[in-house]
């Protein structure tokens, strides 16, 4: 067969273009090819460093203890056991508080070491080398995110499932406490900011004391042993101040005292407790409670429930009153101050609740101090102008009993605000 010049040409053409696409398409696999090879190579070495995470994640010495309902126990611990074969780790020693007195000292040194509150110590507890906690019930779904993807960020961790307020609380290798929601990762509350911060927890401390301290029971028995200082004092005018400047510190120091052991005593005993925030949310509606009576006391006195000291324990008072020595007052100081807890120890006790939840031991001590110098500042403040024999000569006993119905008001007023801004702030 022959063809033309022309379809001869046409046909080189056609046989050059096919020779460029060939070319072009041999290039195009080649380096298709190469980095075909080169995305390979990665997911290997991805592999192999995934596998490598988990065989040092195997290693682990894992320690699941229980207390309480056995067969919750061995329930639990069956489906976290299936759930960490995920990350490589089969071995896991379990081991019954109850009937293992060995298992409890090991885990009560390790909550030592490691700073744990009473109010986050869970029945069940997941240990991971000694410095990682779960403690409460936390899902196997949660420990298995945490162990694949936060173990290389915190040098300890102490997670603790609240299963009344289905909540968690997070202490970190710092000792910082926080409190979230968490539905599959811890990542979800550890990433996040303290919802409450100190400033806020300062403030109300403060406000909460000075609110506590501005109440009829706080300072009567202050302007009463004033007065009668004045009325039997034989002594010149300055003799007179100086003494009563000196007996009111010591009753003001011992009522301090008082009021900070009772917050120490029942912060202790909250902390003590699984449900802290319970008794946190039970103080405030009791503060809501005792401001509704001293509101109820403004319109319809005398009527019903009253907030005070029994007569009985004001007659105990004005004995050791007219003793007139130090450590007679400062028993009254100290007596005041435990009678005056039934006053207002709805503020106390919501306070005390929200410390026992939002702060360490040490934290809480700070802030109590705060609090009962908040509580005393009235006091202070009365000692420095009742103290002047003119000021007396106003009559401030007589303005104390005038204006004793319109503090009541003011007080419950606030108490019932305060009381329903902590249930509903989230602060407890």
């Amino acid at each position: 067969m022959f063809f033309s010049p022309v379809e001869t040409s046409i046909i080189r053409s056609d046989a050059v273009i096919g020779k460029v696409y060939l070319t072009s398409a041999r290039m195009f696999l080649k380096a298709y090819v190469g980095h075909f090879r080169k995305i390979l190579f990665a997911l290997l070495i991805f592999s192999l460093s995934t596998s490598l995470a988990v065989k040092a994640d195997s290693s682990m010495r894992v320690v699941v203890y229980g207390r309480g309902c056995l067969s919750c126990f061995v329930a639990y611990a069956s489906e976290l056991k299936t759930a960490l074969k995920e990350v490589g780790i089969t071995e896991v020693e379990l081991r019954y508080l109850e009937s293992d007195p060995e298992a409890v000292r090991e885990l009560d040194m390790l909550h030592q070491r490691l700073g744990v509150p009473e109010n986050m110590r869970g029945s069940v507890v997941a240990c991971f080398d000694e410095k990682y906690l779960f403690e409460g019930y936390v899902p196997a779904k949660i420990i298995v995110d945490f162990l694949a993807n936060h173990t290389r960020e915190y040098d300890s961790i102490v997670v603790f499932r609240d299963g009344l307020k289905g909540l968690y609380k997070i202490m970190d290798d710092k000792g910082n406490i926080r409190e979230c929601r968490i539905e599959s990762s811890i990542s979800e509350c550890v990433g996040k900011p303290e919802s409450t911060s100190l400033t806020s927890i300062l403030l109300l401390v403060i406000v909460s004391g000075l609110l506590d301290g501005i109440n009829p029971c706080a300072f009567a028995v202050l302007l009463f042993f004033i007065a009668v200082l004045f009325v039997t004092g034989k002594s010149t005018s300055q003799q007179i101040r100086n003494k009563i400047l000196v007996t009111g510190s010591v009753y003001i120091v011992a009522v301090f005292l008082a009021y900070l052991a009772i917050g120490l005593t029942f912060i202790q005993i909250i902390a003590a407790t699984s449900f802290s925030h319970l008794i946190a949310e039970v103080g405030a509606f009791l503060m809501i409670f005792l401001g509704l009576v001293d509101i109820k006391d403004y319109f319809w006195p005398g009527r019903g429930f009253s907030l005070g000291a029994p007569k009985s324990q004001w007659e105990t008072i004005r004995q050791w009153m007219h003793k007139f020595t130090l450590p007679a007052t400062f028993i009254v100081g100290l007596i005041v101050g435990l009678f005056e807890f039934p006053c207002t120890g709805g503020i106390y006790v919501a306070i005390l609740g929200l410390l026992a939840l939002r702060t360490t031991f040490l934290e809480g001590f700070a802030y109590l101090i705060l609090y009962n110098l908040a509580f005393v500042l009235p006091l202070i403040v009365i000692l420095a102008f009742a103290s002047n024999k003119r000021v007396m000569k106003f009559s401030l006993v007589r303005w104390q009993r005038q204006e004793q119905k319109t503090m009541k008001l003011f007080s419950g007023l606030v108490m019932v605000a305060l009381g329903v801004f902590l249930l509903f702030s989230g602060f407890i």
